[in-house]
């Protein structure tokens, strides 16, 4: 999903795989692969190719695509119990989704609200032109999503940095500690050939910082 982060660490993976044994039953996804939005499925309904041996054992996999229900141009498919105006705007990723018929919680009957509002994720993409859109990714960079600028609320952050303390085995690197902390002076040295700031400052013969190069 859009808030799951890849898989680091070994232990990452051995919690993984403690979790697909759990209820409900979730197929293992590549992390490559694009984000997925899941539906939940009794096992008298689901695929024959899964063992009867799991029996009324609740599974999940990606839900269907909306289609076109009437002739006016509204959406709905087999897992969602209404029928809605238009898709989704977050891409393929939600094909199976459809557009509230307004910005609160209102999803007809059983079918469950999801939105990015309020969420925080990182700017990974800034677009040369304001008039497009710029990629968030809300998960550490495995998955970018595309919001238009009037979409986004600028936070700055406490801390920029982090200093990780880590202890080194032979198969894996495990963080102990990760301390934040944030650099106020000396100010970037600005890169006029890229128009952007380097992510360092620059000094000059006398110890100054540089401000433009």
């Amino acid at each position: 999903g859009p808030f799951a982060p890849a898989l680091k660490s070994l232990e990452e993976q051995f919690a993984d795989n403690e979790f697909q044994q759990s209820f409900p039953w979730c197929p293992s996804l590549d992390e490559s692969e694009r984000d997925a939005v899941m539906c939940t499925q009794e096992r008298v309904f689901a695929d024959k190719a899964i063992p009867k041996s799991h029996l009324r054992r609740y599974f999940v996999r990606p839900c269907m695509p909306l289609i076109e229900v009437e002739s006016s141009g509204r959406y709905s498919s087999a897992d969602l119990s209404g029928i809605y105006s238009n898709l989704c705007p977050y891409g393929i990723t939600f094909e199976g989704c459809g557009l509230a018929p307004s910005l609160s919680k209102d999803c007809h009957e059983k079918d469950h609200h999801f939105t990015f509002k309020d969420e925080i994720g990182k700017v990974v993409h800034v677009p040369d032109k304001p008039d497009e859109k710029y990629g968030v990714s809300f998960n550490d960079g495995r998955t970018v999503y595309w919001f238009p600028r009037d979409s986004l609320q600028l936070l700055k952050p406490e801390s920029t940095n982090q200093v990780w303390f880590v202890v080194r085995h032979r198969h894996e690197k495990i963080v102990q500690k990760k301390k934040p902390f944030r650099v106020s002076w000396p100010r970037c040295t600005f890169d006029s050939v890229n128009n952007r700031y380097f992510p360092f400052a620059q000094l000059d013969h006398d110890g100054q910082p540089i401000a433009v190069l």
